[in-house]
């Protein structure tokens, strides 16, 4: 099997909460640029599309790497809107405009800013779609700006749709935290693209310069409180 996507296996079983006829899904992100959460979304999308759903991929803007890997069967929305801070906000009238005129039926959101615009959004359209949010963190953990852990937390508590978190902590963490009943939280691992993994082991290793023992230490993930590099090191 060339494509492990749990979201794809799963679609049929969660679709029975919020599909319409004829659905047509959403998937939002903010950009191509960053790591795993955006990984996950496009592997998400690429995999639903192969179920035969009409999916769009809506960015703020196309910047980043990972836009090579956005299979054709997805159709690429750039909102064309700023990324960064405060203004990433200003995606929220362009965001209403397309779901509005592309009769969408449904939105997956991953990462808090994004889904904050999301949100806002939807509140703002008479019918509007549904909406999942993706929780990729353990929300207990994070530490974020002031302004932002309001908003979030606001969202998240006004939010009546489902939520999927990538792993079993993620999801005992946001019910805990919010008081979120478990019964709208669904865990969902991140997909494995086997036949990209295949391609990258084939290819050749760069010299890392290692000590001559070959010993050493791998973390794979950017510096920050939420992935507790603390517990590795100390490990």
């Amino acid at each position: 099997m060339p494509w492990i996507s749990p979201w794809s296996v799963r679609w049929t079983h969660i679709s029975r909460l919020f599909i319409r006829d004829s659905p047509r899904l959403s998937v939002i992100l903010r950009d191509f640029d960053g790591g795993g959460a955006e990984m996950a979304m496009i592997n998400t999308a690429n995999g639903i599309a192969r179920q035969s759903v009409d999916v769009d991929l809506v960015v703020f803007s196309d910047i980043g790497p990972f836009r090579a890997y956005l299979d054709p069967g997805v159709r690429l929305v750039n909102l064309r809107t700023p990324t960064i801070g405060l203004s990433t906000f200003r995606a929220v009238l362009p965001l209403r405009r397309y779901l509005t005129a592309n009769s969408v039926t449904h939105m997956i959101t991953t990462l808090e800013a994004t889904t904050i615009v999301a949100f806002l959004a939807r509140k703002l359209i008479a019918d509007p779609p549904s909406l999942t949010i993706r929780v990729a963190t353990t929300f207990d953990q994070e530490k974020r700006p002031k302004l932002r852990d309001l908003l979030i937390r606001y969202v998240y508590r006004k939010h009546r749709g489902m939520f999927v978190a990538n792993s079993q902590g993620s999801a005992e963490a946001l019910s805990r935290a919010l008081l979120i009943p478990d019964s709208r939280i669904s865990t969902i691992h991140n997909g494995v693209d086997l036949s990209r993994i295949a391609s990258l082991a084939g290819q050749p290793v760069t010299s890392m310069d290692l000590d001559e023992d070959g010993r050493f230490l791998l973390n794979i993930g950017r510096l920050t409180y939420a992935k507790r590099q603390d517990v590795l090191i100390r490990s």
